[in-house]
């Protein structure tokens, strides 16, 4: 999991069904910064595919669904 995207980790982590919990206060603090990193990075992700497809709108004079 250290080489993973964050996308990866998340998908990991998501459905909580661990195997095997040797620490539990360890589980929890991989859990919190494998959620951290996936919440920063869809942030930014999720920003920049609104503006690729306002972009793309607005080459093709498509009103934006968001002004109506």
């Amino acid at each position: 999991m250290n080489d993973a995207a964050p996308v990866i980790n998340f998908e990991v982590i998501r459905p909580n069904v661990p195997l095997f919990v040797r620490n539990e206060d360890l589980k929890l603090d991989v859990e919190q910064y494998v959620m951290s990193r996936y919440l920063d990075r869809k942030y930014h992700e999720d920003f920049l595919n609104r503006e690729l497809l306002k972009r793309i709108r607005e080459k093709r004079g498509i009103q934006d669904v968001s002004s109506r």
